[in-house]
């Protein structure tokens, strides 16, 4: 086992991201990938970004269990699950680059509309007395919209594993309960990783000492905010969660954006 100072830097940022995991069930890795890998480099901190949030996921989908909404869950996994397959096979013939500008901006536009939706048109809706419209979820056309980002985000994620935005926009779509959203997305991603994106980094080699040594050093805090946030969610009215998760998904999907534009 290796110790370095970089580690304690490490266990800070990830606590503070976990905090934000354990209220939206997502968003943990992307959220700490800038410091995570400016402290401890790109080859380590991208699979430790994967590890130490799958462990305290792991935590967080045994209390869960009684509250999701597994036939969301069910059709997350027999909708995607194939086209995974189908994307990891035949994605090397789409640029990676290309892919998450497209997924990045679709993200970041659909977070903006909603962001704009609920943080100004539904406060003016309010002040006018007026009802506030909850969207056409049962609609045709959104279910359409709902099956196309299964589809394309098993493509994108089995080829380059960047398909979770547009699996949370189906959540997002489909699930009305704060919590059964948030306990559905731990066991999306629980299922992903572990049988996608964990077994593919051990076979690539990528679980070095030097990283299992920081997972050892950080897992501690890196639980602690796990579980604080899910405290702090329990505390959050329907509006403000979904405020935090559309502000998030506006992070992910800008984030996914911009870093592909400067690649180019």
């Amino acid at each position: 086992m290796v110790f370095e100072v970089a580690f304690i830097w490490v266990a800070i940022v990830e606590m503070l991201c976990q905090v934000v995991q354990g209220i939206t069930g997502f968003g943990a890795t992307v959220l700490g990938a800038p410091f995570i890998t400016a402290l401890l480099g790109t080859q380590t901190g991208g699979p430790y970004g994967t590890l130490i949030s799958h462990i305290p996921l792991i935590g967080m989908a045994i209390p869960c269990f009684k509250k999701v909404s597994w036939k969301d869950l069910v059709k997350v996994i027999v909708v995607c699950g194939p086209f995974e397959a189908v994307g990891a096979y035949w994605g090397y013939k789409v640029p990676s680059v290309v892919t998450q500008i497209v997924i990045g901006f679709a993200v970041t536009l659909i977070a903006c509309i909603n962001i704009y939706k609920i943080f100004i048109k539904d406060a003016l809706l309010r002040r006018q007395g007026r009802t506030v419209d909850e969207g056409l979820s049962n609609s045709v056309a959104n279910k359409v919209f709902q099956y196309a980002c299964l589809v394309i985000g098993g493509l994108v994620n089995g080829a380059y594993s960047v398909g979770g935005p547009l699996i949370t926009v189906y959540a997002l779509n489909s699930i009305e309960d704060k919590e059964k959203f948030r306990n559905t997305m731990v066991w999306v991603w629980v299922i992903m990783n572990s049988i996608l994106v964990i077994p593919q980094q051990i076979i690539g080699g990528l679980y070095t000492p030097r990283l299992l040594s920081c997972i050892v050093v950080t897992l501690p805090l890196s639980t602690l905010g796990v579980f604080a946030g899910m405290k702090l969610m329990k505390h959050l009215n329907k509006d403000l969660f979904l405020k935090i998760v559309y502000v998030l998904l506006l992070i992910v999907g800008g984030n996914m954006f911009i870093r592909a534009l400067l690649a180019l």
